[in-house]
């Protein structure tokens, strides 16, 4: 991370002329886009992490503020602000102020030969750090059919009986940046027909109670 791409650099209009092309054209665009920023914010992953080289966490919520701060100022009021760390359960002492969050996304990706979380614990721990927040539902995992298959029912089953689930979206390819063929055949929901026929089943569900998402 350079000094030009620190989140105080963000905060205090080094990269606003960027961020204002991209204001005008999502205004231009006119539907409505699910936007996140800062993503992951809480982890060293990328260049906008708060934790990473010398940054501090307590930064992010200026640099949210501002970029939001620049889309209204362009016009751009079609945006839907989704806050995306990537532990949204335990972000009290960075999460930007509840007005300026629209909606939380719950990422869930999971390993081969690791513990798998559990859906309906993970949206409920959220929840309750996000009060009254529609929550989008990330998922993704990587595993035996049968694990897999039985994982994506308990994730639709988990988000069938919220009413704050907003959306629930597969990661298709799995995390990796640069992903190999295998990673994106074991990462797919097309891997296997127990998963896929899993997600079929679920997904078809979930359209039928919640309208489409």
């Amino acid at each position: 991370m350079t000094l030009d791409s620190s989140l105080r650099a963000v905060a205090n209009g080094v990269h606003d002329r960027d961020l204002q092309r991209w204001a005008r054209a999502i205004r231009e665009y006119g539907q409505p886009v699910y936007l996140t920023v800062l993503q992951h914010s809480d982890r060293d992953w990328s260049a906008t992490s708060g934790v990473a080289n010398g940054g501090i966490p307590q930064d992010v919520p200026s640099a949210w503020l501002h970029i939001r701060s620049v889309f209204r100022s362009a016009g751009a009021d079609n945006v839907v602000w989704l806050w995306a760390p990537a532990d949204p359960a335990n972000d009290a002492g960075y999460t930007p102020p509840a007005s300026a969050i629209d909606g939380v996304v719950v990422t869930m990706l999971e390993y081969p030969r690791q513990r798998w979380v559990d859906p309906d614990a993970a949206l409920a721990r959220v929840a309750t750090a996000h009060p009254g927040k529609p929550l989008y539902m990330e998922v993704a995992a990587a595993g035996s059919p049968k694990k897999k298959a039985a994982w994506l029912d308990s994730v639709a089953a988990a988000a069938e009986q919220r009413s704050d689930v907003a959306a629930l979206v597969y990661h298709e390819g799995g995390p990796a940046a640069r992903p190999t063929a295998r990673d994106l055949r074991i990462w797919s929901v097309a891997s296997d027909r127990p998963s896929l026929e899993a997600v079929r089943r679920t997904w078809s569900s979930l359209a039928s109670q919640k309208g489409g998402s």
